[in-house]
């Protein structure tokens, strides 16, 4: 059986349409065992975005640049790289950590970085 490379993500509509339009490049999680079991030592190449529950949402694909953690504002970030991990401050992440996306900054987050789509819509 193949491993699964795919991060799914259901998201609601301001942030579905945020990253649609190339507005939003990062999507954040809590830092929990649930997100956990879903993110720590998996080859995620791939992030699934879609609209709701619905049956047939709408879904867009991308590639994943990286997955970082951060440990709230003003703290360490870290990053993933290849095989490990990178700790910096967060003025030289290339993490932005955006409030208007979403980012919270109380608490540690998973942060999904993405890049290029890879399907424009999946049905």
């Amino acid at each position: 059986m193949k491993p699964n490379d795919t991060l799914h993500l259901v998201l609601n509509k301001k942030w579905f349409d945020m990253i649609d339009s190339s507005e939003k490049l990062e999507e954040y999680r809590n830092f929990n065992e649930y997100w956990k079991s879903r993110i720590l030592g998996k080859n995620l190449t791939k992030v699934v975005f879609q609209l709701g529950y619905k049956k047939n949402a709408p879904r867009m694909k991308f590639h994943i640049a990286f997955i970082g953690m951060a440990y709230g504002m003003g703290n360490w970030v870290h990053w993933n790289v290849g095989d490990g991990w990178v700790a910096s401050t967060p003025s030289e992440s290339p993490m932005a950590l955006n409030h208007e996306w979403g980012f919270e900054g109380k608490y540690t987050t998973y942060v999904i970085v993405h890049s290029r789509r890879v399907l424009t819509s999946m049905s």
